[in-house]
């Protein structure tokens, strides 16, 4: 609604004004999100986290938890056809990144946003863009991991590790 608006106000002739986009990516729990938000609200700006895919679920016209599970989450083969048991037919991951790929074209479109994550980075070109990658040191990420989820520093560890394997692949 933002883009349709934004783009009936334009005047014929008249370049629109630069509204830039910032992406983030980030490695697991070195708090790329806090950084976007902080960024974000400095600047005026909207941020785009988990909350796009409630915005392409309704696009879409499904439950936002078709879109959910597909979310920066790999699926095997198994998990695919037990959703669509379980949830009935639904969108796959194919028609997610379709909605997905649209929605962050619109977000750019607009512009004066921050997309934190979901690929955002390979979707815009870099003269749309400003590209942002947070990374922290592994013991501060374990740390923020266990405090967050309430592990000790070791099983943080271990999920850390199985964390970066589901996102690699």
């Amino acid at each position: 609604q933002r883009w349709a608006a934004a783009r009936s106000a334009r005047r014929p002739g008249v370049s629109p004004a630069v509204r830039p986009v910032i992406t983030v990516s980030r490695q697991v729990a070195a708090q790329g999100a806090a950084v976007a938000r902080a960024v974000a609200e400095r600047l005026g700006f909207e941020v785009w986290d988990r909350r796009l895919v409630g915005t392409i679920a309704e696009n879409a016209g499904v439950r936002a938890t078709f879109f959910a599970g597909i979310d920066e989450h790999r699926q095997d083969g198994l998990t695919s056809i037990l959703r669509t048991i379980i949830g009935g037919a639904g969108p796959d991951e194919g028609q997610y990144m379709a909605h997905l790929a649209r929605t962050i074209a619109a977000v750019a479109d607009v512009g004066s946003s921050v997309v934190v994550g979901r690929g955002a980075n390979f979707m815009l070109a870099p003269d749309q863009c400003l590209r942002v990658r947070v990374v922290a040191a592994a013991d501060a990420r374990v740390g923020t991991l266990a405090q967050r989820e309430g592990l000790t520093a070791s099983a943080a560890r271990v999920e850390l590790s199985r964390l970066e394997r589901e996102r690699a692949a």
